[in-house]
């Protein structure tokens, strides 16, 4: 489809993709992570790009993105530092019921604890959403394979105003977040 890379780091990082979705709004999502090296502790920048054709992409506020996206030209959806407790793998897409999308993951809290982030694309603009409470951290380090402690999925749409995200976590094991759509705030850990 493309002469060229999607994404290009430099020769400093790599973009760590996670799966692409078609919405319901006729686009292909996709959501990744920046890496510096081979430990995972190096993951950083939650970033997004949206495309109709898979060739011409963009921002999700429609500004159109030259192609190979960099760190510097990526829409980043959150700027989670290094060290900041965001992985490779544990980055979805999903949507709610207005067609909107919503880029879920995981990175410490204030606190130091992990936790679930949602960010969804309001007006243009990417508002972050903490989904979580847990008081458990998850202090991944090193290369090679990680064993996962915490995965989450992305949203969907469960009516009556509310999303589900199921996770699985070392601590609390296999579970769903019930969200309020309107404000991605959490009624329920079931």
């Amino acid at each position: 489809l493309m002469d060229g890379p999607l994404t290009s780091g430099g020769g400093k990082m790599n973009a760590y993709f996670g799966p692409m979705r078609l919405g319901p709004d006729g686009f292909y999502h996709l959501a990744w992570i920046w890496r510096d090296h081979g430990v995972c502790e190096s993951n950083h920048d939650i970033s997004y790009a949206r495309s109709k054709d898979l060739i011409h992409w963009q921002a999700g506020s429609g500004r159109p993105l030259t192609l190979p996206i960099t760190l510097a030209k990526a829409d980043v959806v959150d700027p989670v530092p290094v060290n900041g407790g965001a992985i490779n793998g544990n980055v979805a897409v999903g949507f709610d019921s207005r067609k909107r999308v919503v880029i879920s993951y995981i990175k410490y809290d204030e606190k130091g604890f992990t936790q679930v982030y949602n960010a969804r694309l309001e007006q243009g603009q990417w508002k972050i959403y903490k989904a979580s409470s847990w008081d458990y951290r998850w202090a991944f380090q090193g290369g090679g394979s990680i064993q996962f402690e915490i995965h989450v999925a992305g949203v969907s749409v469960a009516g009556d105003g509310k999303l589900t995200q199921s996770y699985g976590h070392a601590k609390y094991g296999n579970g769903k977040l019930i969200l309020d759509e309107a404000t991605l705030k959490l009624i329920e850990d079931t």
